[in-house]
């Protein structure tokens, strides 16, 4: 199953992360980083910016992913 996941604002840094997840993992070659300007979400970045950001971009997004996994897990526990 693949499913799409973003982070706004990472730090508080004026960007949109982009990518999809496969098998648990985001997928560099999905990776990709949309400048915030105001209230406007800017065109991605060029590739040949993002050809040197993709690994790092989807290390950040997977660890995000994991996270909100782990959360979600404890959540569905705490009832009991």
């Amino acid at each position: 199953m693949r499913h799409l996941i973003r982070e706004f604002q990472p730090d508080g840094a004026p960007i949109v992360l982009m990518g999809t997840i496969t098998g648990g993992v985001v997928d560099p070659n999905t990776a990709c980083m949309y400048p915030i300007f105001g209230a406007v979400i800017g065109d991605p970045l060029p590739e040949d910016i993002m050809h040197h950001l993709r690994e790092s971009v989807a290390e950040r997004l997977t660890k995000l992913y994991e996270k909100s996994m782990q959360q979600e897990n404890e959540s569905d526990y705490g009832d009991y």
